[in-house]
């Protein structure tokens, strides 16, 4: 090995060995360099719950401090529709494969058939795993919801999960590249949020648009006038920001952009650090391109996939996402030293 190569890698690998190095592959954002959220329009309401799930508060509790143990100190909050049965089942393999017991799916019985009611009561009884709302369709009630169970639950318990991950119920996760995201922050992570990051939202006032927001939900006009806010299929939360979001309910504007509501309204004045996690979160439609210098960082898999969305639906059952999945890893193999002096070197002679 030649000594360019040899002290190119030491300096790329070298951060490896520190307990603290999320800042030497993220891009981090702070909402204080964006202005208050209005206060107004609250549209506060009292959001009934059909079903409870059914939690296990000493084997949680047992593992709560060990994040070298896998995922024992992750709790996994999905937000699923009422149909979506097949979708339920599917991440209850992945999450006992990966030996997580502790998740929630959160649905709402809004218009739902006599079938699906029959259908849903069956699922609740078998698995016990389920936060129904009653006729709430707004994702936004669905934050609050689980937002307040969650929170309920652990103050009874144990106080805080270390992290908690938000998702949608159709996102598929490369559990081994999770679970070095997880590691790298370390055993106290406190007011950090890892995301796809928004860093200035963009408002829409045409109303053909499928985030039109009247004047009347959301004043301001300025470009980028949504400031910083996360995209909302997969967000990981450290546990500390569920008690001061909740705190927040009631003081900051509802807006029916959940994503938005939950990661810029509530975390306000939290103090929370953005980690942008954009690079790994994709979708079929977008192909990550690496170049020569992030090679090494692809090797150490942080720079793989962890989330990725199929859309649309009705296009990817689940056995051709599994198999596009599998297409999109493989892409991001590990680099051996002679593949990667090959890459590198051959190139540039």
């Amino acid at each position: 090995m030649s000594f360019l190569l040899f002290s190119y890698l030491t300096q790329q690998f070298l951060p490896f060995c520190k307990e603290q190095n999320l800042s030497y592959f993220y891009k981090f954002y702070s909402l204080k360099e964006y202005s208050q959220p209005d206060k107004t329009p609250l549209n506060w309401i009292n959001i009934k719950l059909v079903w409870e799930p059914l939690l296990k508060p000493k084997l949680y509790y047992k593992n709560k401090n060990n994040y070298n143990n896998s995922f024992s100190s992750l709790f996994i909050v999905v937000i699923s529709k009422l149909e979506h049965f097949k979708q339920r089942k599917f991440l209850r393999k992945e999450f006992k494969e990966q030996g997580i017991s502790s998740f929630i799916f959160v649905l709402s019985v809004a218009n739902a058939s006599k079938q699906n009611i029959k259908n849903i009561n069956e699922e609740f009884a078998k698995e016990g795993d389920l936060l129904v709302l009653n006729n709430y369709r707004l994702l936004t009630y669905k934050t609050r919801a689980w937002l307040q169970w969650v929170t309920k639950q652990f103050s009874l318990i144990c106080g805080p999960p270390r992290f908690i991950l938000k998702i949608d119920d159709d996102l598929m996760i490369n559990w081994n590249a999770l679970f070095r995201l997880l590691q790298r922050a370390g055993p106290s992570p406190e007011r950090l949020l890892f995301c796809r990051v928004i860093p200035n939202g963009q408002i829409s006032r045409n109303p053909a648009s499928k985030w039109f927001l009247s004047s009347s939900e959301y004043k301001r006009n300025k470009p980028g006038g949504l400031g910083l806010y996360c995209q909302g299929m997969a967000i990981i939360l450290s546990g500390d920001l569920i008690i001061s979001a909740l705190s927040n309910l009631r003081h900051v504007q509802f807006l029916w952009m959940d994503d938005w509501y939950l990661t810029h309204a509530l975390l306000f004045n939290t103090n929370v650090t953005f980690v942008d996690i954009g690079p790994q979160v994709s979708s079929v439609d977008e192909e990550i391109k690496f170049n020569v210098n992030n090679i090494v960082k692809a090797y150490n898999v942080y720079y793989t996939p962890i989330f990725a969305h199929f859309r649309p639906a009705e296009h990817f059952p689940e056995s051709r996402k599994l198999i596009e999945w599998k297409k999109m890893l493989g892409k991001y193999k590990p680099f051996s030293l002679s593949s990667f002096y090959k890459h590198v070197f051959e190139k540039k002679n």
